[in-house]
């Protein structure tokens, strides 16, 4: 089944839910999950194997206020959570940033789920904890550790040609164990456009592997993870009307010390260190010549040095600190000549909690970065929880800021697209020495930028609230409300044009965007069989630049007919691309007591949304753009793509004393959308058989 919905502060009673669960990334430290004091998500290791999925991206598609938003070309996927683009999400796994952001999103289909012991999502800004990119939310990937003897092996097919192999072993005395996971997933893809030249989703392979030991001697414990990704990809794309083939070549990797010393009772402390890196290479060559047509490299890594105290004041007060250094490196042809790209980031934060009763709490979070390009950045947060009429209502509450700090590409990007008319992009880093290298090309400026500040971090004041209404000991409600203000908002603009007419663009803080919504979500345990969660998201996200142009009668649409100047109306107005107004997610478990099958079928629902400008193609013809009205913001004149519903189902049997059997089906409706969603795959079944050897069970 899809994900249970968690809220802070409910005291649940639905069953099979586990209220001593742990949750670690709201607060740093671990909570209670009825404990929560801001708005999250929990996915449970149980959850993510009767929903059939090996993946990220497929678990958290089908979470409530979740959108998946696909790369040109259907190269990877980020997520859309509360109304943000996905590079204000930050994704983690045990605590530690995964990197790779490519053209700005994560490729989600790198994580496997084979090690997952629990997913926790955060919603609304959680910088004054994790720093730059956590303005929207938090992802954190929980892996599992050895708890007893066994080995486990897991076969996965399905449509496509599509084969995941996985297989798990651990190793468990008194004191620690340790966990060995590997896997190799391979596909040849799938073609929305047979007439086209090439595969809308290219054949590729993966190869995962995750290790990790634990030893604990009570005042001591010592965890040591690591990971490696490899993935192989075989490309074949018309470029320029030029038929290409080549390759593409992914490599990920990290290791993760940490240690967790317990000096006296009231005072513990962890040091933990994270060492990362992300290689990516392509190559096309032209089939008929040989001739090299499109080569591109991507090289990061990520250093990390944290020490995090923490102090228990007394019973109901708790004092978390930490200081820690960052140091990250991007090497890559799309920065020109410059050699390699470095940012440095040191950075303090301390978090204060008081819990005046058992059931009441309040957070105080204030953290400071310092970076050696865009300076300082203070972010504070306060969040609360707290009981109402007699315990069958809880309230919680957050208010705080984020921030996302400048990228590499909009610091350093050296680009120049030929095949689209010759146009460039110049980070702000190197613009001015750009613009002189190559004034004698330069026909005239659109821009005065003598004067223009460096570009500063984007930021958002953030205000979450929710209640948790328990009706009966079989059903409970939430309502929560969100808005963001967004300020600073890093866009490209146009600053200069050649002598060809094309012209030259570089980024600065142009737009304010204001993200309001509220979330609805129900949890009921229909029988001692039948169990039924439901969410429903309402969202809003302008930007507020544009509002002040129609409020003050200056912005216009191109009447199609006549070609005309149409002054525009507030009405009109739809607000920011990529976004839906309506979220619909549904589930329906069947699980009887002491049977030996299950059975769940889930559904979301996403209504209309608009695509930006997204220059470039797919295979199978040219990207979906909504503007139509010549005015660059989207209006109800503008083409949407329209809403849709996917619908999956499995039916899982555990008779066998050591094998498991699920079978199903994704997206049974076989909902397509070529040119929008490359990445919304068709139809796909699947069967899954899962054999656990076990010497000791739990």
């Amino acid at each position: 089944m899809g994900a249970s919905i968690y809220v802070a502060g409910q005291n649940d009673s639905v069953p099979n839910q586990d209220l001593e669960t742990i949750f670690v990334t709201s607060h740093r430290d671990g909570r209670k999950l009825s404990a929560l004091s801001t708005s999250a998500l929990y996915i449970s290791p149980l959850q993510i194997k009767q929903s059939g999925t090996t993946r990220l991206q497929q678990i958290l598609s089908e979470q409530p206020g979740i959108n998946i938003v696909p790369q040109v070309n259907g190269l990877g996927s980020g997520i859309q959570l509360q109304g943000f683009n996905p590079e204000y999400t930050m994704i983690l796994i045990d605590g530690e940033p995964v990197i790779g952001r490519n053209t700005g999103l994560l490729d989600l289909n790198r994580i496997t789920l084979n090690q997952v012991k629990q997913i926790e999502i955060v919603k609304g800004p959680s910088s004054s904890l994790y720093g730059s990119e956590a303005l929207a939310g938090v992802v954190n990937i929980i892996t599992d550790q050895s708890h007893d003897n066994n080995f486990r092996l897991g076969l996965r097919e399905s449509s496509h040609a599509t084969t995941d192999i996985n297989g798990m072993g651990s190793l468990h005395s008194e004191h620690g164990g340790l966990l060995v996971q590997a896997s190799r997933y391979a596909t040849q893809g799938y073609d929305l456009a047979p007439e086209s030249y090439g595969k809308t989703v290219s054949p590729h392979q993966q190869w995962n592997a995750f290790a990790k030991y634990h030893y604990n001697t009570g005042h001591h414990e010592f965890l040591l993870s690591g990971r490696y990704f490899d993935e192989h990809q075989q490309a074949q794309y018309l470029v320029n009307e030029i038929a290409t083939s080549g390759h593409g070549l992914i490599r990920d990797w990290m290791i993760n010390p940490v240690w967790k010393y317990k000096m006296t009772e009231r005072l513990h402390s962890v040091f933990r260190t994270y060492y990362t890196k992300y290689d990516a290479t392509a190559l096309l060559l032209n089939d008929h010549t040989g001739e090299t047509i499109s080569q591109d490299d991507f090289h990061q890594s990520f250093t990390r040095l944290e020490w995090n105290p923490k102090y228990l004041i007394d019973q109901r007060q708790t004092l978390i600190g930490g200081l820690g250094y960052v140091h990250e490196t991007v090497n890559t042809i799309r920065y020109g000549n410059g050699g390699g790209k470095y940012q440095n980031t040191s950075y303090e934060f301390v978090q204060y909690t008081l819990r005046p009763s058992e059931a009441k709490e309040i957070n105080l979070g204030l953290r400071y970065d310092h970076n050696n390009v865009y300076g300082g950045q203070l972010s504070p947060k306060v969040s609360f929880i707290t009981p109402l009429f007699n315990n069958v209502i809880t309230w919680n509450g957050s208010i705080g800021s984020g921030f996302k700090s400048p990228d590499f590409r909009q610091l350093y990007l050296d680009f120049t697209n030929a095949a689209g008319g010759g146009y460039r992009v110049y980070g702000r880093e190197v613009l001015s020495d750009k613009l002189i290298q190559i004034k004698d090309q330069i026909s005239g400026y659109l821009k005065d930028i003598s004067n223009e500040p460096s570009i500063r971090p984007e930021s958002s004041f953030s205000i979450n609230t929710g209640i948790t209404w328990k009706t009966n000991q079989t059903m409970r409600w939430n309502l929560s409300y969100f808005r963001n203000n967004v300020t600073d908002l890093i866009e490209t603009e146009p600053i200069a044009q050649l002598k060809n007419g094309s012209n030259i663009y570089s980024y600065f803080n142009i737009n304010k965007v204001r993200i309001e919504g509220a979330d609805l979500s129900m949890q009921c345990q229909l029988n001692d069989a039948i169990k039924f969660t439901g969410g429903y998201e309402l969202l809003y996200a302008y930007d507020l630049n544009q509002l002040d142009l129609l409020k003050a009668g200056k912005k216009y649409r191109r009447d199609p007919a006549s070609l005309s100047s149409v002054l525009m109306s507030r009405s009109d107005y739809y607000g920011l691309s990529e976004r839906s107004r309506h979220n619909v997610q549904f589930s329906l478990l069947f699980q009887p007591k002491e049977s030996v099958w299950n059975a769940s079928i889930r559904m979301q629902y996403r209504s209309k949304f608009g695509i930006g400008n997204n220059a470039g193609l797919v295979q199978g013809g040219n990207v979906f753009v909504s503007e139509k009205s010549g005015n660059d913001i989207l209006d109800r004149y503008d083409d949407f793509v329209h809403g849709y519903a996917l619908v999956h189902a499995n039916l899982g049997y555990n008779g066998f004393k050591k094998t498991e059997i699920l079978i199903g089906i994704q997206n049974i409706l076989n909902k397509t959308i070529p040119s929008a969603l490359p990445t919304l795959a068709p139809r796909s079944m699947y069967v899954n058989i899962n054999y656990t050897l076990s010497k000791n069970k739990n």
